[in-house]
């Protein structure tokens, strides 16, 4: 049997995740990445394999474009090129 204490503790622990999880989705400043996990953050990442061959292909295919410079002339009078 379930007593009231242990429904309590599982209460609290469900609020304080939520509370967590709450914490994390208002923060917008920064760009998206991935979600952390509680009390686990990204550590399960390392062990994860990564092919950056793979990488090197994407980075080898893409070629250089035109480099389009401009200037920012202030005052009263605007000079354009």
């Amino acid at each position: 049997m379930v007593t009231l204490s242990e429904v309590l503790i599982i209460f609290v622990f469900c609020l304080l995740i939520v509370q967590f999880l709450k914490l994390q989705w208002a923060r917008k400043p920064l760009p998206s990445g991935p979600a952390p996990l509680p009390f686990i953050g990204n550590f399960w990442r390392v062990f994860v394999k990564v092919d950056h061959n793979s990488l090197d292909k994407v980075c080898a295919s893409r070629q250089l474009l035109d480099v389009i410079s401009s200037a920012i002339v202030s005052g009263t009078e605007h000079y354009y090129l």
